[in-house]
């Protein structure tokens, strides 16, 4: 049987959003966001999932990664069998959004372990997307992006990962100091899809289940 969880990336400063996009669906929801200040490596309360990292533009790759080791080791969270990844400003869901997600995996020939419904095929990206974005002085500010590029799912209109997906990409950086990931990576999506493609997991397209900035 499978078990969906939405996690919502926002940041302090979007707080006011929040108590809006918590009421959208009754359960099966999260928002997550970084507070590099506390000591624990994460802490969960009232659907709030804030993370020992930094909550920074430059800083979402490092975010992901430290919300998917805690939700593989959350209690709370161990029934979870696929988890939606969608931002918190410019995508929108609704109570239909986890049924038409279960649809898509139960009708699916192969098994959904990296999904979404926008798909990039390129081996190109825009090095300087993140260019104005960043946060003044900070590694990525004028650095451009000159990684490896493959297929992937576009991070801006969310995706979907299995257990499985989350589990390769938590051991992919277990023991690594989250500083790495900063100077690494600055795209979040190019990032999961190269750590995937590693372990012979590929993106897949379905059909819409939210609606965002960049979906059409």
């Amino acid at each position: 049987m499978n078990k969906f969880l939405i996690v919502v990336l926002s940041c302090y400063k979007n707080k006011d959003i929040w108590d809006k996009i918590l009421n959208i669906i009754e359960d099966d929801i999260i928002i997550f966001c970084g507070n590099e200040e506390q000591e624990e490596d994460f802490i969960l309360e009232n659907k709030i999932l804030s993370l020992k990292c930094r909550d920074t533009y430059e800083c979402l790759p490092e975010k992901i990664i430290c919300m998917l080791n805690s939700i593989l080791n959350i209690d709370k969270f161990k029934d979870i069998t696929h988890i939606i990844k969608i931002d918190d400003h410019d995508t929108m869901f609704d109570s239909s959004t986890i049924i038409k997600l279960n649809d898509i995996i139960l009708n699916s020939k192969t098994p959904i372990d990296y999904a979404g419904q926008r798909f990039n095929n390129s081996f190109r990206a825009s090095g300087k997307w993140h260019f104005n974005k960043c946060s003044k002085n900070s590694l990525w500010d004028k650095m451009e992006y000159i990684g490896p590029v493959v297929p992937r799912i576009d991070g801006g209109c969310g995706y979907v990962l299995s257990r499985k997906s989350m589990n390769i990409i938590n051991e992919k950086y277990k023991q690594c100091d989250i500083d790495n990931i900063y100077k690494t990576h600055i795209y979040e999506d190019i990032m999961i899809a190269l750590i995937l493609r590693e372990n012979n997991v590929l993106p897949i397209k379905i059909l819409p289940i939210i609606i965002g900035d960049k979906s059409n």
